[in-house]
């Protein structure tokens, strides 16, 4: 009994073995820069499932074959190839049957898929600068280059540099992430500070001008003092003072006007946005930076809707708002 239990033992550690070789490269990068991407060496090349549903613990996840259900979409029969892990670990068959058509992935080309992703997460994370996180990953495929044999690596004469793109055709990607990082790390203080400048009418007296007109304040300053009221619906008009028994105010050569009070209590700042103008505030999906294909900003009882669909696989969005009354 004891030599049997003994060589249950060893086989299950010679099984769990086997399954954490499956696990050479780990959780890959998706296109969104998460790792939610298994790979699971099959043959002479890797097999890729993405993450689908975890459990509610969050032990055991399931993943499934994209090819699959790309080549099932274009009428091939056939069923989607599923695995499971449970505690990091293959539970079941780690090489389920695939769709007829669907191909294995070369190691060089998903290596250099992935440095090319990690070095994207590097800039969106605000970690290195465009040019030098692709100089980097430059440097790396170069160096793992001959730790890839001929039938890891395309039809280029066994050389992994041919894969990598070159640096003007991924230049605008780059750049586009590095945008997504600065406008993430501005700080709610600083852009609080920024509305506070804008607002005060002391400190920023050109605030006024397109509410407040200098030339009727010249004309009445001979006359009598004058009152300035802001009102939320209505455009501010020059009201006489109540009281007309003060006396005249003389103008010297150097006259020392004071700002008129403005009453704030009650203003809001609204935003003007032509429609036209849209496509190119939202020039890119925030979720897979692809193109833009049709942008819509509407109203319905008091109800704004941003209504945007990419030219990727997101699908439409919709964004409502209540402003606040």
């Amino acid at each position: 009994m004891r030599a049997s239990s003994q060589n249950v033992v060893v086989k299950e550690e010679q099984t769990r073995a086997s399954r954490k070789r499956f696990f050479e490269r780990g959780n890959a990068l998706s296109s969104r820069h998460n790792k939610t991407l298994l790979t699971i060496e099959e043959g002479d090349g890797l097999r890729e499932y993405a993450l689908m549903r975890t459990s509610r613990n969050g032990r055991k996840s399931f993943y499934r074959c994209n090819k699959c259900v790309a080549r099932i979409k274009r009428g091939v029969e056939g069923r989607t190839a599923w695995v499971r892990t449970l505690d990091g670990e293959m539970l079941g068959n780690a090489h389920p049957p695939h769709v007829a058509g669907c191909k294995l992935l070369k190691k060089g080309e998903l290596f250099v898929r992935t440095v090319l992703r990690e070095c994207r997460r590097d800039v969106r994370l605000g970690k290195k600068e465009p040019r030098a996180a692709f100089m980097e990953g430059f440097e790396r495929v170069l160096l793992a280059e001959s730790g890839f044999s001929k039938e890891d690596k395309s039809d280029n004469d066994g050389r992994l540099r041919p894969l990598l793109p070159r640096w003007g055709s991924v230049r605008h990607s780059f750049y586009w992430h590095r945008r997504y990082a600065a406008d993430r790390n501005m700080s709610p203080d600083d852009a609080h500070a920024d509305q506070e400048m804008v607002e005060d009418p002391a400190e920023v007296p050109e605030a006024l001008d397109e509410s407040f007109n200098a030339e009727p304040a010249r004309e009445t300053l001979n006359s009598q003092p004058t009152e300035c009221t802001l009102d939320q619906q209505s455009t501010p008009e020059i009201l006489p003072s109540e009281s007309s028994s003060l006396p005249e105010c003389t103008v010297t050569d150097e006259p020392s006007i004071e700002p008129p009070k403005v009453d704030l209590s009650a203003q809001k700042t609204f935003f003007v946005i032509e429609a036209s103008q849209l496509m190119e505030l939202f020039k890119r999906c925030q979720r897979c930076g692809s193109l833009m294909r049709d942008v819509n900003l509407a109203e319905d009882g008091g109800i704004l809707m941003l209504t945007w669909q990419c030219t990727g696989d997101c699908g439409p969005s919709k964004w409502m708002g209540l402003p606040n009354n």
